[in-house]
């Protein structure tokens, strides 16, 4: 089994054989179809679909012209419904920070949203050198995607 203890070899196998699977295929199909006849469906609802996307890049593009104040709002909103904030000034330092917290609540398994930020900051293999299985899924993004 050797192969087959990394997370990624696992999954590559596993999804290979459903892949061939016809009643898988039919089910991924059937669902993407779904979701894209939905989504087509809510923006044909929609009375101007180009000037929301202008006014949804007007927000982003303010928020990050008043960073400070936004991560500001953010965190006393995070904290007020609970929520904990770490603010690092390294990748070390942030998959140490994580790292720390994996083994305080004695983690064996990481499930994580697959994203550019923990890529660039090799947070998968940090946790994995702290000896935690990570599994990664890009659901979240899809989902942004759609």
């Amino acid at each position: 089994m050797s192969g087959l203890s990394q997370p990624r070899e696992r999954f590559r196998v596993i999804s290979t054989g459903k892949l061939s699977d016809g009643r898988h295929q039919q089910a991924v199909g059937s669902a993407v179809t779904r979701l894209r006849d939905a989504r087509l469906a809510g923006l044909a609802e929609l009375d101007d679909v180009e000037a929301l996307r202008d006014r949804a890049h007007a927000i982003r593009m303010e928020a990050i012209r008043d960073l400070d104040a936004t991560l500001a709002r953010f965190t006393d909103a995070l904290v007020a419904r609970g929520g904990h904030v770490h603010v690092c000034a390294t990748a070390e330092e942030a998959c140490r920070v994580i790292g720390d917290i994996c083994k305080r609540h004695e983690a064996k398994l990481v499930a994580k949203s697959k994203s550019m930020a923990t890529e660039e900051i090799a947070l998968n293999a940090a946790l994995e050198a702290d000896g935690l299985e990570v599994v990664e899924t890009d659901l979240g993004e899809y989902i942004l995607q759609l």
